[in-house]
C-alpha cells in the first residue's frame, strides 16, 4: 500500500507502541509525539484506516490493531544507524560512527534484495515535512529515485542532506521543503531515496 510520508510517520510511532505496550496510542498521544495537533493526528489515522493499514475494534481510545493484509512477520532487514561525528566547521575530516541503535524494517518481497542505511539526522530543515533533528532516516540506495520523492545526498559541505528531488530534461531540482526556494544542479551525489522516519521518543 502506499502512504505518504508523513503517513509513515505516524505509522511508525503507532507501531512501535503496539509493539512495545501490547495497544494501541491514543490520538493525543500520537499528536504530541509527532509535533501535530489532535485534529492532524487523527486524520492521518483515519486515512490509514481507509487504506487498510490498521482496523478499529470499537470506540475506544485504544481501539487501533493491524489490519489482517498487514501483518507483520519476524522476517526483517535490521539496519545500522550512521551519525556524523566531524568536528563542527571541518569540512574535510569526514567521520562516520555506526551507532548502538539496530533499526528493523519489515523484509517483505519488494525490498528483500535491497541495501537500506539509516542516518540520524542532525538539523531541523525539513521540520515543516515532519522530519526533526535526532530523527533516524531510513535511506534505500539507488541510483534512480523517483520524482517528487524526499533522496539523501552529500556535497563538499555536508556528508548527508535531504531534500524533495524532482529530475527535469539535464538538470536537477532539490527543495528543503515543499514552500522552499528550488535549487538547480546538475547532479549530485546520491545516497539513495527517504522510504522512513524513526523517531526516538524516549
Amino acid at each position: 500500500m502506499q502512504l505518504t510520508h508523513k503517513q509513515k510517520i505516524i505509522t511508525s510511532i503507532i507501531d512501535k507502541y503496539i509493539e512495545e505496550n501490547g495497544s494501541s496510542p491514543t490520538v493525543r498521544e500520537v499528536a504530541k509525539i509527532a509535533g501535530i495537533s489532535p485534529k492532524g493526528a487523527q486524520d492521518h489515522i483515519e486515512a490509514l484506516v481507509k487504506k487498510g493499514y490498521y482496523v478499529k475494534e470499537g470506540h475506544k481510545s485504544r481501539s487501533l490493531k493491524w489490519a489482517p493484509s498487514n501483518e507483520k512477520t519476524k522476517a526483517s532487514i535490521y539496519i545500522h544507524v550512521k551519525e556524523n561525528v566531524s568536528p563542527e566547521g571541518n569540512l574535510f575530516d569526514i567521520e562516520y560512527k555506526e551507532s548502538t541503535i539496530v533499526v528493523p524494517l519489515l523484509k517483505t518481497e519488494d525490498n528483500k534484495n535491497t541495501e537500506f542505511v539509516g542516518y540520524v539526522i542532525q538539523n531541523d530543515t525539513l521540520k515543516s515535512e515532519g522530519i526533526l533533528k535526532g530523527d533516524i532516516a531510513i535511506i534505500k540506495k539507488t541510483d534512480h529515485p523517483e520524482n517528487g520523492s524526499i533522496v539523501a545526498y552529500s556535497t563538499s559541505e555536508s556528508p548527508f542532506l535531504l531534500s524533495y528531488y524532482t529530475k527535469e530534461n539535464s538538470r536537477i531540482k532539490l527543495q528543503k521543503g515543499k514552500g522552499a526556494k528550488p535549487e538547480y544542479v546538475v547532479e549530485i551525489n546520491l545516497i539513495g531515496q527517504l522510504v522512513e522516519i524513526r523517531r526516538s521518543y524516549e
